[in-house]
């Protein structure tokens, strides 16, 4: 579930506007709270400020969500092939 939004793309008041999930949201907040720093990445891994809502979502993912199961992976993999081999009859 993306949402279109304007926010700060660097430390120097750049606008940028774009289609971004929550969780890209998080991580660009994180970037922003770490000044945009060029080691922001190292930073968050580092982060200070274990109260902050954000915490446990730095990294980009949701640690409540259910590892994928060997079963949904292989589910995903037989879609995938499915398609490919439906867009190579269609050409």
């Amino acid at each position: 579930m993306a949402t279109k939004h304007t926010f700060r793309a660097d430390g120097f008041g750049k606008l940028e506007t774009k289609s971004i999930t929550p969780l890209q949201a998080i991580r660009l907040q994180c970037r922003e709270c770490y000044g945009f720093a060029p080691s922001w990445y190292d930073d968050v891994a580092n982060c200070l400020s274990p109260e902050c809502p954000l915490y446990p979502f730095r990294f980009g993912k949701d640690p409540g969500r259910a590892p994928v199961t060997e079963k949904q992976r292989e589910a995903s993999r037989r879609n995938v092939r499915k398609a490919l081999s439906l867009g190579a009859q269609s050409h």
